[in-house]
């Protein structure tokens, strides 16, 4: 099964990608960690340093004329997770997409391409260009994070555009929102509700702020410290959903986007302001 995971930039989603790894590997799942982002951090908390990029690999092997191994990119880390970096084109010139591309002919020459249970792609949510919209085509399910405020409803709201772009060639579904900062939901959960887009679980904030501070996943700092059961608990949950939604994508339905300005009236609306 492959997962992408969007959400606009700083609401978490990477803390969240890396604790659903290990929270599936915990459950006997082999996964696969695809990080698809500039930043190249996504691996951090489970390896514990940084890795290469797909890209920094083949530039540096071609440059001294040396064959590449799988092992120059895969990296194993807590709880048997593997990540591997897709990284970006260098500032200003290239396209996200080509890196994504890059990263499926390694994992195909290699044959990695259905060697893992789960591949979960963590991938910026602002869907700026077309090439971070490249893990769609190699997908089966899509979540995307989201918090209360206009620009994660906007991110929701961008991605059902490039689902619904790439589904014409692609069976790609979007599977629901998961919501972080669940004390404050009321403008997210209006717009799921008309569009009638699922949130599959909402988690504390906090969580977001603790790994940041731990520089590690809530599940590896409970296990030392023992005071993160309730957030470890949150994290089982959604798990539990994905396994579910792995075996139900037949009877997932994309809803349809927002016009812009529908969804400018819209947020103005649940803000209190007359549109």
């Amino acid at each position: 099964m492959k997962i992408s995971f969007y959400g606009k930039s700083g609401i978490g989603k990477t803390t969240i990608v890396s604790n659903l790894a290990v929270g599936l590997a915990k459950r006997g799942f082999k996964v696969l960690q695809i990080g698809v982002d500039p930043k190249r951090d996504s691996h951090l908390s489970i390896v514990k340093k940084f890795i290469p990029t797909v890209v920094e690999v083949i530039e540096a092997k071609s440059q001294k004329n040396e064959d590449f191994s799988i092992e120059d990119f895969i990296y194993e880390g807590y709880q048997g997770v593997h990540c591997i970096e897709a990284g970006a084109p260098p500032a200003g010139i290239g396209c996200g997409g080509f890196v994504t591309g890059e990263t499926i002919k390694i994992l195909k020459q290699f044959d990695r391409l259905d060697y893992y249970d789960y591949y979960l792609y963590d991938v910026p949510g602002d869907l700026i260009c077309g090439g971070y919209t490249a893990p769609l085509q190699y997908s089966d399910l899509s979540y995307v994070i989201a918090g209360d405020d206009f620009n994660s409803i906007y991110s929701v709201n961008r991605l059902l555009e490039g689902i619904k772009e790439k589904s014409k060639g692609y069976d790609i579904k979007i599977a629901g929102v998961i919501v972080n900062n669940h004390n404050q939901k009321e403008r997210i959960s209006k717009y799921c509700e008309e569009l009638n887009l699922p949130i599959i679980s909402e988690i504390d904030e906090v969580h977001a702020l603790k790994t940041e501070t731990l520089k590690t996943t809530i599940y590896e700092a409970n296990e030392s410290l023992n005071v993160f059961e309730k957030e470890v608990q949150q994290f089982e949950k959604i798990v539990d959903a994905i396994i579910a939604q792995s075996h139900e994508t037949a009877t997932l339905n994309n809803p349809d986007p927002l016009s812009f300005e529908d969804l400018i009236k819209s947020y103005r609306k649940l803000t209190f302001v007359e549109a």
